[in-house]
Formats: C-alpha cells, structure tokens, sequence
C-alpha cells in the first residue's frame, strides 16, 4: 500500500508537467514512448519480444503512429487512411513471419500481440486528438485521466473496506461489487463537481445530466479496460507486465484504464453531439 502510494505521487509529479504542456511537442514524445512501451510488454507477454522480424517492427511501426497523430498528417481523416494502409502491410508482414517461422512465431501468439499492440496505440493516440479538439469540447480531455484514475481510486478503497462479492474471480481475483459501484458512485459525483468547477470558473454551461450519465458510463468503460489487461495477463500466466511502476507493474498495468477510456471519449466527441458535456 505504502509502495503504491509513493509511486503514484512521483507518476503524477512526472506526469503532470506533460499534461501541462500538452500542447507541445512533448506531449506526442510523451505518447511515441507510450506506444513503444506498451506494444514491448504486450511483445513480452506473449513471448515474442526476441524474435527480431517479428518484434521489432512491431515497435517501430506503432512508436510511428504515435508520432503521425499531430506532425505528419494534417487531419484525422488523412491519419485514419495512411494508418490503415500502413497497418495492412504490417499485418502481412507479421503473418508472413509466423508462416516462415516453423513454429517458432505461433499464429495465435502473432494475432495477439498485433490485436493488443493495436489496441494500446489507438487509445494512446486518442489521447493526442482529443487534446487538439478546439472550443468546450477541449474540456474533455482532462475527463480522460479523472475518469480512469478516480474510477481505480475509488473502486480500489471501496474494494478493501467493503468489498464481500468477487465480481469476475476468473479474471480479476482481488475485484469485488462493491469496489466497482464505489467507482461507478465516486467518478460520477466528481464529474459533477468538475462540471461545477468548468462553469464558475471558465463561463461555459456544464450539462449535469450528460456529466452524471457519461461519468458513470466511463467508470464502467475504465474497469472494463482493466479486466481485458487483467486476461491477457492470466491468458499468459504472468502478474505484470512489467516493473517500471513499483506496487503497479508495467506500462499496461498503470495505463489499461486510460487506453479504454480515451478511445470511448474520442468516438463521443467524434460522432455524437450530446456527450459535447460543455457550451
């Protein structure tokens, strides 16, 4: 407890200067090194991480991609169309491996890492569009982070005072029904208060009844983002997937929940008028 603590303040005394500056380019350095990080212990995970032909394109095609969402294409659009051609070709080149590797790059072990390598970059990347959206809609980008790391907070608390029903044992041992409708309840009354402090402070209205619901529906979303870290890592037998955050594991065992919530976020702003929470 003591060890997550510690770690925790120092990860946010880092992190917040990032944050601070996010509209720089430290900002897309901070998310190539995301992308890197995450795609090596998803590598790892799996077994993949020292079959060369395999991994190491593997980490230099999504440290790219993380590196195209604000300085190589002009637009979303743009982003979307040359991603997708890049990735077929990868995707070719990853299969072929496994084809010519007699056994060594299973297909299931490819597809895997692909799938979640993916996955991870897309939720980092998301993070960068959403920092660029203009007006009060940039006022959601900090609901990323708030919405992951209360949710974890106020599950993990609830979890260790009142926590009596496993929620999915099979996935997540330590995870209860009461941990989760704690994170549910605490992330949507601090939405509510974020709103309050938008409004009074920056002039904007603040929808409360698209906060509440958006709050508690990004609390679902962020535990979910937790469990499908928490199987891949039972999938493979392992506890973490790394060692860079003392009392929290890897890249994916800190970040599982952003990755989920800042692609939900993203698809909000994106295609859907009612979750613009400020005018």
């Amino acid at each position: 407890m003591k060890t997550r603590i510690i770690t925790a303040v120092v990860a946010l005394a880092i992190f917040a200067p990032i944050l601070y500056f996010s509209a720089s380019w430290p900002f897309v350095a901070f998310v190539c090194l995301m992308c890197m990080a995450s795609s090596y212990e998803i590598l790892k995970c799996c077994g993949l991480e020292k079959k060369w032909f395999f991994s190491l394109p593997t980490i230099l095609i999504f440290t790219f991609i993380g590196f195209c969402t604000r300085y190589v294409f002009q637009n979303g659009a743009q982003f979307i169309k040359y991603v997708a051609a890049i990735l077929c070709v990868y995707l070719f080149w990853c299969f072929a491996v496994s084809v010519f590797s007699k056994g060594k790059v299973a297909i299931t072990d490819a597809a895997t890492a692909v799938v979640f390598s993916a996955y991870a970059a897309a939720g980092f990347c998301s993070l960068v569009f959403i920092r660029d959206f203009e007006g009060a809609a940039a006022y959601m980008f900090p609901l990323i982070f708030i919405g992951a790391w209360v949710t974890d907070t106020g599950a993990y608390f609830c979890g260790v005072t009142m926590g009596k029903h496993k929620l999915i044992p099979d996935v997540s041992p330590k995870k209860t029904v009461e941990g989760a409708i704690g994170g549910i309840v605490t992330t949507t009354l601090v939405f509510l208060l974020y709103g309050f402090i938008i409004e009074k402070k920056f002039g904007f209205s603040a929808s409360y009844l698209g906060l509440a619901v958006t709050g508690a529906v990004i609390a679902v979303i962020s535990m979910i983002g937790d469990l499908i870290a928490s199987l891949l890592k039972r999938h493979y037998g392992i506890k973490d997937y790394g060692f860079i955050f003392p009392g929290h594991g890897g890249i994916l065992d800190r970040f599982d929940s952003i990755i989920a919530v800042s692609l939900f976020i993203y698809l909000l702003c994106t295609f859907s008028d009612f979750f613009i929470l400020f005018g």
